[in-house]
């Protein structure tokens, strides 16, 4: 789903730009004025995916840890900052190690329960995830980025009801949440209200997302569970004009037209397995089948 690299990016942005950082002393011996900027300087969206820089910063995070001169919330925030520089790298098991030293110097940070609970749940240890979530909700309880993160992983647990819950309330202090918004009406076509999803990815689509193209055929495969086939071929042709090799709107336009007696139908479906055998199974957990 990829609705997950919301999450990925708003724990980023949320440790580095809620944390980066608290504290401007001297740089300590050992440290030279550059070490020291390129770990406390807030991290630009671009620098999130730049691979040298960002190891850049990490060396340099580590130099300040080393240093003996921080201590307390003010180490928490150097953890913290390195932590959501690992999960940039997606290098889980070192941001899950950081933030677990982040929450033990400052037990008041929000953002270290949200960067230790991201870490659970890609660990699949959900529970413990939840409950980090839940704290960083207890002590900040305005953040939506906090709910968004416990909504998606009560989704992958399963729970459905709770994970809307939370993305309702994500939405309700963030209503141009994309992310949010668009898992919402994943979870909400998954549980078939058709029409809730429609109305979700509508809003997703006026916002303007990363989304794109998926949001059409997500949209395609909701008109498709309301049988309005005309509505679900409109949408998987804008898929297909901007990615002719996405297989599940490929297999979901055959499968259309064969619902329609449109010609074409066959020559779809077969096209689609060829670029992903395991398509016909993929397509059918969207509900075309």
């Amino acid at each position: 789903m990829r609705f997950r690299h919301g999450i990925l990016l708003s724990t980023i942005a949320l440790v580095v730009a809620a944390n980066v950082l608290g504290f401007r002393p001297l740089p300590a011996a050992g440290q030279t004025p550059q070490q020291f900027e390129l770990c406390a300087a807030s991290l630009k969206p671009d620098l999130v995916s730049d691979g040298p820089t960002r190891d850049l910063m990490i060396a340099s995070c580590t130099v300040l840890i080393q240093s003996g001169k921080f201590a307390g919330d003010r180490l928490a925030k150097v953890f913290l900052t390195r932590g959501g520089l690992y999960l940039g790298k997606f290098d889980y098991d070192r941001a899950f190690a950081d933030s677990q030293e982040a929450v033990r110097l400052d037990p008041r940070s929000a953002a270290a329960f949200r960067l230790r609970g991201y870490s659970y749940g890609e660990k699949k240890d959900y529970d413990r995830a939840i409950a980090d979530y839940d704290e960083a909700i207890r002590l900040a309880p305005d953040d939506p980025d906090a709910w968004f993160s416990r909504g998606v992983v009560y989704r992958s647990k399963g729970d459905i009801r709770r994970a809307i819950a939370d993305w309702n309330e994500a939405i309700r202090l963030d209503p141009k949440f994309i992310s949010a918004i668009y898992g919402r009406g994943f979870a909400y076509q998954a549980t078939g209200d058709y029409d809730l999803a429609i109305a979700d990815y509508d809003l997703v689509i006026r916002l303007g997302s990363e989304h794109y193209p998926h949001v059409f055929s997500y949209r395609g495969n909701a008109w498709f569970g309301k049988k309005e086939y005309d509505r679900a071929l409109a949408d998987y042709e804008v898929v297909l004009k901007i990615n002719p090799k996405h297989a599940v709107a490929l297999y979901a336009r055959g499968m259309t037209r064969k619902r329609k007696g449109i010609a074409g139908g066959d020559a779809d479906m077969a096209a689609a397995m060829k670029i992903s055998p395991t398509v016909a199974r993929t397509a059918g957990a969207y509900g075309v089948k």
